[in-house]
């Protein structure tokens, strides 16, 4: 439990309210480290949950408590910070966590300093009945020495089995002490003092457009907000921090040159071919880490498709795909910290603001959002078919690649459009496009490492001296890949022919291919 300290607190008075006759050790700590963990995208905040971590003494103590409340969930001491749910070795704990935080790394958003004077209640038999903490901290800025001190407060931590002892004690020192809840949370008090508001973040923005608005002006917002998610995880995407950063970090990349190369005549034509080649260029360097980052965090699932006494011998594929990400990390840095990449984001801005100077803007730029959305779609759509037309029962790879990029930037269009069409109908549509993304995401990853491990074999026994049986091991996943590959083609292929299908031709027909009005983008 929290409560907010009154001046008039001493260290000798909260010891007196806490003994009541019993024994009392007190711990004083003067440079007590303390962080805020959680994801990048704040999930264990979303759900209402706080996770502190204490270093103290070259151990971690966890604490794991209810936002707000402060009502403790887990206490835990570990050698070394947790990077993910899988660090939690608690088992009563660790579904929770899992459930809550998914594959997610845990990150320090808050960094904290001060003082902690620790008050453990020992019975006869020095045996600790319950802990008080009253803590004088500050919040640290990581970009420079400033700092904010925080309100001191005292924390009461029950021990097992001793409930009426802790009830007792804490219903004695709040009312002795004066004490009461603080106005706000301590992590929300340690991120404000940051100017960090998690809540203000989505990796998938939502839009509500007036129909009639000019496209120019609905385009323009929604590019404003995509470039706000790519400046906000091109540091995260740089550092490694969390694969998730570089992940919003591509797709708003990508939703980027999709909405560019669909609208390309609501823009100045000569700078958005610019900019349409330069980010280009910026997705070719995000994408190969990002292919790794898949590899890597499913090597359990290249594990399960090797026999087991092979499994172990994967590890020299791991450390090489390791090895692979590192080179390729270091040439991503060197790019989005390039003056060529400055140059892009500068001359986005640009763009934007020149959105609102109509005089150099083309006639189509006027065109009303929604004409413009249904001719992107349908388009889009009507080229999918066309692309899937005739396709055999077992079509090359090439082609199902084609698909697989006519149909993500379809359903970009169908995501960030959707607030201009009847939300019953437009989520359906945009459950069955899910499914065949699926499908053919799969069939991409697949496909790319069963080619990609044959390459990899090659260069792993040119660099190293590779044991036998690891070889053996390659080369069994290389056919567990193969297997899966027919299988997830099969699948694209079925998908594929349903969304493509008479019946969901007319659906999009119906909802998104009209007369035109004013001319077509």
């Amino acid at each position: 439990m929290i409560y907010a300290v009154s001046d008039k607190l001493s260290r000798k008075r909260l010891k007196e309210l806490l003994s009541d006759g019993m024994d009392v050790r007190v711990e004083v700590t003067d440079d007590t480290k303390r962080y805020y963990l959680d994801t990048f995208d704040w999930r264990l905040l979303r759900s209402g949950m706080v996770l502190e971590v204490e270093v103290r003494g070259g151990l971690c103590l966890l604490t794991w408590r209810e936002l707000g409340s402060g009502e403790l969930l887990l206490s835990r001491t570990v050698r070394t910070l947790p990077k993910s749910a899988d660090d939690f070795s608690n088992v009563g704990q660790q579904p929770r966590l899992k459930q809550v935080l998914g594959r997610r790394r845990l990150l320090a958003h808050a960094s904290l300093r001060g003082s902690t004077h620790r008050f453990l209640l020992l019975n006869d038999d020095e045996k600790t009945l319950m802990r008080v903490e009253l803590r004088r901290d500050k919040v640290i800025s990581s970009d420079s020495s400033a700092y904010t001190q925080m309100q001191d407060g005292v924390y009461f931590f029950p021990y097992r089995g001793y409930d009426k002892i802790f009830s007792h004690r804490l219903r004695r020192i709040a009312k002795g002490a004066k004490l009461s809840p603080p106005t706000e949370d301590p992590l929300i008090s340690a991120l404000a003092a940051l100017d960090i508001t998690p809540g203000e973040y989505s990796g998938r923005p939502t839009f509500s457009l007036d129909p009639a608005r000019p496209s120019i002006d609905a385009l323009a917002e929604i590019l404003g907000r995509l470039l706000q998610i790519i400046r906000c995880n091109v540091k995260g995407a740089r550092e490694d921090s969390d694969p998730e950063y570089l992940h919003d970090f591509l797709v708003a990349v990508r939703r980027v040159r999709c909405l560019m190369s669909r609208f390309e005549s609501v823009f100045p034509e000569e700078r958005v071919k610019l900019l349409q080649r330069d980010f280009s260029w910026v997705e070719q360097e995000a994408t190969r880490i990002r292919d790794l980052d898949i590899y890597i965090s499913r090597f359990e699932d290249f594990r399960a498709g090797v026999d087991e006494e092979y499994r172990e011998a994967l590890n020299s594929l791991y450390s090489f795909l390791q090895g692979e990400k590192q080179k390729k990390l270091w040439q991503m840095r060197v790019a989005l910290e390039s003056s060529r990449y400055l140059r892009l984001i500068e001359s986005m801005d640009h763009l934007l603001q020149g959105c609102k100077d109509a005089d150099t803007l083309p006639p189509t730029a006027s065109i009303a959002i929604d004409r413009a959305a249904c001719n992107g779609i349908w388009n889009s759509y009507r080229v999918l078919v066309e692309t899937a037309r005739g396709l055999p029962a077992t079509p090359r790879s090439e082609r199902i690649y084609e698909l697989h990029q006519i149909s993500k930037h379809l359903g970009y269009q169908m995501d960030l459009f959707r607030s201009l069409f009847p939300s019953k109908r437009m989520e359906r549509q945009i459950r069955a496009h899910d499914r065949l993304q699926r499908r053919l995401n799969r069939f991409r990853d697949i496909d790319l490492q069963y080619r990609r491990l044959q390459s990899y074999i090659t260069r792993m026994t040119k660099a190293q001296a590779v044991r036998e049986i690891s070889m053996e091991a390659v080369k069994q996943l290389i056919a567990d890949r193969k297997r899966e590959q027919r299988k997830a083609r099969s699948r694209a292929v079925i998908q594929i022919e349903h969304f493509t299908r008479k019946k969901m031709r007319k659906r999009f027909k119906s909802m998104f291919k009209q007369p035109p009005k004013g001319g077509a983008v």
